[in-house]
């Protein structure tokens, strides 16, 4: 039996948990994802580096196709840029989406040699800014849970603080999808969707229609 008369039982307090691959600060300022971001994007450059100056020591022969710029477009986007959208949701403030498209930008440059300015080149290879990229995640997130899935568990919470919003941050995530929702102009593509539709998902299926039809 383990004698526990010198262990701690005091439970330290954090600056930083770890949770589904997200790092959260204690206030959830996204601080913490923000520079693990940029720390993961530039390990995901390392490894598209490192297999390009492999590729460059085959014969010349069996290195054209590999090294070319298809190629490295793929090889980026399936490593680097997967790793600057996954969690690009979470981030608040334009300054923490900034600091991860800087160094996107610097690994799109350095992959295909081009050290010009980097939005011409990015948007002329399909690869739309990362405050573009956002919004969409955020519209994407928000008809999910209003249309898509309203009766689950994390739609219900997102409907009960979207009726206290206004009491929130600036930069809370559902005053971010409604920024997100103006900036795409979906009211304009798809007029027939509203922002937040008339129904509650409390709402039994019977009642829910009758409402539904009502607005």
């Amino acid at each position: 039996m383990q004698d526990l008369t010198n262990v701690s039982l005091v439970i330290s307090e954090v600056d930083c948990i770890k949770y589904l691959g997200l790092n959260l600060d204690y206030a959830l300022r996204m601080e913490e994802a923000t520079k693990a971001g940029v720390a993961n994007i530039c390990f995901a450059h390392s490894k598209v580096s490192a297999t390009l100056h492999s590729l460059h020591q085959l014969p010349r022969r069996g290195n054209n196709a590999a090294l070319s710029p298809l190629m490295r477009l793929q090889m980026w986007r399936s490593c680097v840029l997967t790793q600057a959208l996954e969690n690009l949701r979470y981030l608040r403030t334009k300054g923490q989406v900034q600091q991860w498209q800087a160094v996107l930008s610097l690994s799109l440059k350095r992959t295909f040699g081009h050290f010009e300015q980097p939005l011409p080149m990015s948007l002329g290879l399909g690869i739309p800014p990362l405050v573009l990229q956002q919004a969409k995640q955020l519209c994407q997130m928000h008809f999910r849970y209003t249309y898509g899935a309203p009766s689950i568990m994390p739609a219900r919470l997102y409907a009960l603080r979207v009726t206290h919003m206004m009491a929130g941050p600036k930069d809370c995530m559902e005053r971010r999808i409604q920024r997100a929702y103006t900036a795409l102009d979906m009211g304009a593509s798809y007029p027939h969707l509203l922002l937040y539709p008339c129904r509650s998902p409390a709402m039994p299926p019977g009642t829910r229609r009758r409402r539904t039809d009502a607005c």
